[in-house]
């Protein structure tokens, strides 16, 4: 969407650099505060030089948005490796997506900021990652009562989602690992044995 990925090293350079640009701004200004200008002069690169890779502003945010679910994705991927238990890989799946906020704090700023700069990148984003969700539970059907996959699916988003926030609003302090393996424990613990007495 508006944007065209460069193929040599120096290029690749600038490139990241108006990346790292935007995703500071757009986190710390917002989406509407945040323009051409400002990125290109943070990232030290020439307003003609930021218009070879992108068509406008939304092309750059879109890049940085997806480029988070990109990053998210193949982050919690690695950790779950080959895992086969399911709820295995959805307590090693939490800690993950949690240590993962704990590292990029911008994380929540950029992706929910996407509802008031396109609506359709919010509900793009949230399908793809529930319909990617949706087809690992189904793939692990033996191991899960009969559900609804999408429903759960979300419902688990939800979870991680809000546990995330603990760490989004703890007053800008890292959860140490511990800290991160506890809260997953818990909630994965309280889902494998049963929530209601």
């Amino acid at each position: 969407m508006g944007y065209s990925i460069p193929t040599t090293k120096k290029a690749k350079e600038k490139f990241d650099k108006l990346i790292s640009a935007a995703d500071k701004l757009f986190a710390e200004n917002g989406y509407e505060k945040t323009s051409i200008a400002n990125i290109t002069s943070l990232a030290n690169v020439g307003v003609g030089t930021y218009y070879l890779y992108f068509e406008d502003k939304i092309s750059i945010y879109h890049y940085v948005l997806f480029d988070y679910q990109s990053r998210i994705k193949r982050y919690i991927a690695s950790r779950i490796g080959n895992i086969k238990d399911r709820s295995e890989k959805e307590r090693i799946g939490l800690i993950a997506w949690l240590e993962f906020i704990n590292d990029n704090p911008n994380t929540y700023d950029i992706i929910w900021q996407s509802l008031a700069v396109d609506r359709n990148l919010f509900v793009d984003y949230y399908k793809k990652f529930s319909e990617s969700y949706e087809r690992g539970l189904e793939n692990d059907k033996d191991q899960l009562i009969d559900i609804n996959y999408e429903h759960l699916a979300l419902a688990l988003m939800g979870i991680s989602s809000f546990m995330g926030l603990k760490i989004m609003i703890n007053d800008g302090k890292k959860l140490s690992t511990d800290e991160i393996e506890t809260m997953a424990n818990s909630i994965i613990g309280s889902l494998k044995n049963g929530l209601f007495k």
